[in-house]
C-alpha cells in the first residue's frame, strides 16, 4: 500500500481509521442509551452524521452505525494485511465501503494536517488523490453523494429507489469470494 499512496497517504489512512472508529464508538454508546429506532439525527454533536448523505438521516440507527463500524474495521484489516487489494484500485467493494473510505481519508487528512503542520497543505491537497488511488479512478459514488459543485449540491440530489447508490444497497458486496473482508 505504501507503494501506491506513499507514507503520507498511509499516515492519513491510519489516522482516519482510528479517529473514525473512536467517533463511531461514541455514537454507538449514545444510541444504545436511547429507545430502539433512535437515529443519529437525534444525537447532538454526532460527528458521523455530518459526514453521511443527508437524504437518509432517519435510517442511521444503531444497527446501521454498528454495521458501518464493521465496514471500517474491514477496511482496516484490508489495509493492515494488504488483503484483496492489487494496487490498482478496488480496495472498496460496496457503496458503504466507498463512503467509509471517503470519510476515513477526509478525517485522517484533517488530523494529519493538525498534527504535522509542515505537511498540512500537501495532505489537504493529496488526500482525495489517495482516496481515488485506493478506490479506482472510475468512482461515481462520491461525486454523486458528496458533490461540491455549487450548482450540484449533494443535498439537492435525490437518489431514487432502485439506484445502485440508494441506501438499501449500500452494503451489497461486489465480491462474493471475500465476504468477510
Amino acid at each position: 500500500m505504501v507503494d501506491a499512496i506513499g507514507p503520507d497517504g498511509v499516515l492519513v489512512l491510519s489516522y482516519g481509521l482510528e479517529i473514525s472508529l473512536d467517533q463511531i464508538r461514541m455514537d454507538l454508546d449514545e444510541l444504545a442509551r436511547r429507545p430502539r429506532g433512535a437515529h443519529l439525527g437525534e444525537i447532538p454533536g454526532s460527528l458521523l452524521l455530518d459526514d453521511l448523505p443527508e437524504q437518509w438521516v432517519t435510517h442511521y440507527d444503531y444497527e446501521f452505525v454498528y454495521r458501518f463500524r464493521c465496514t471500517i474495521e474491514r477496511l482496516r484489516l484490508r489495509a493492515v494485511h494488504d488483503l484483496g487489494w492489487d494496487g490498482t484500485g478496488g480496495y472498496v467493494r460496496s457503496v458503504a465501503d466507498d463512503i467509509a473510505l471517503y470519510i476515513v481519508m477526509e478525517t485522517g487528512a484533517g488530523a494529519v494536517g493538525l498534527v504535522h503542520e509542515e505537511n498540512e497543505t500537501e495532505v489537504e491537497h493529496d488526500w482525495l488523490d489517495w482516496y481515488y488511488q485506493l478506490n479506482g479512478e472510475d468512482d461515481r459514488t462520491v461525486p454523486a453523494l458528496y458533490s461540491s459543485l455549487p450548482y450540484l449540491k449533494a443535498d439537492a440530489l435525490f437518489i431514487r429507489e432502485g439506484s445502485d447508490l440508494h441506501f438499501d444497497r449500500w452494503f451489497n458486496d461486489d465480491d462474493a469470494l471475500l465476504p468477510f473482508l
